[in-house]
């Protein structure tokens, strides 16, 4: 079987993957006494900007990057299988 998938979205993966690793060991030079709108400290800004790029990155994965004949096999394989139970009940019967 050959899964393929779109080669430029591999490279796009990988890059939001290196991105993704490089911001989160960043240190971003802010001090602990900083608030973001006066409510929230800049570092779990930083991690919540981090946390929704990576759920982004996750969707692209899947939508985009993903294998797209992966569920085509599966189907195939599964038919094949209850084909060969449903002649096996015939029989015992």
């Amino acid at each position: 079987m050959n899964h393929t998938r779109p080669r430029a979205a591999s490279y796009v993966l990988i890059a939001l993957i290196v991105v993704l690793l490089v911001a989160h060991q960043w240190d971003w030079g802010f001090t602990a006494d900083q608030l973001f709108l006066g409510i929230v400290p800049y570092e779990l800004l930083n991690q919540v900007i981090i946390s929704l790029v990576a759920a982004g990155t996750w969707w692209f994965a899947v939508c985009c990057a993903w294998p797209r004949n992966l569920d085509d096999s599966i189907a195939t394989d599964t038919s094949a299988a209850a084909a060969d139970a449903a002649s096996a009940t015939d029989a015992d019967v």
